[in-house]
């Protein structure tokens, strides 16, 4: 059963033939975001589905709408493409598109599109 959550929340896929294992398609371990999946895979009911759609941010306004491209009949998500799209309720002008890399302790989000856009750059660093 938790594997199944791993596949259905975290987008890994079954390795065939065993009962108990998954990868990512990719083949990288990404450790942090897998510490999360899970913790969530464990304490959440067997049929906890990601919410579809726009998703509010808890702590802040803001609102995510993470678009995806339709690919064998579905809609997916690929972060290989590293690009996180903002949905503005203020109007298409604002919507923004972002590309976010993670290294070590540092992500950064770097403004897509536009020559407008591609001057905005964020940095963030964990502090520990």
């Amino acid at each position: 059963v938790i594997r199944d959550q791993l596949v259905a929340l975290g987008g890994m896929t079954a390795v065939a033939g065993t009962h108990d294992k998954v990868v990512y398609e990719c083949g990288q371990l990404h450790e942090r975001p897998l510490k999360f999946l899970m913790k969530r895979a464990v304490e959440k009911p067997s049929d906890h589905r990601l919410p579809e759609g726009r998703v509010k941010d808890l702590r802040s306004p803001l609102m995510l709408d993470i678009k995806g491209v339709e690919e064998d009949g579905r809609w997916v998500y690929r972060d290989g493409t590293r690009r996180l799209g903002l949905d503005s309720d203020l109007g298409p002008d604002n919507d923004s598109v972002w590309e976010v890399t993670l290294r070590g302790d540092v992500m950064e989000w770097r403004g897509v599109g536009s020559d407008y856009a591609r001057r905005f750059r964020i940095t963030s660093r964990r502090v520990r």
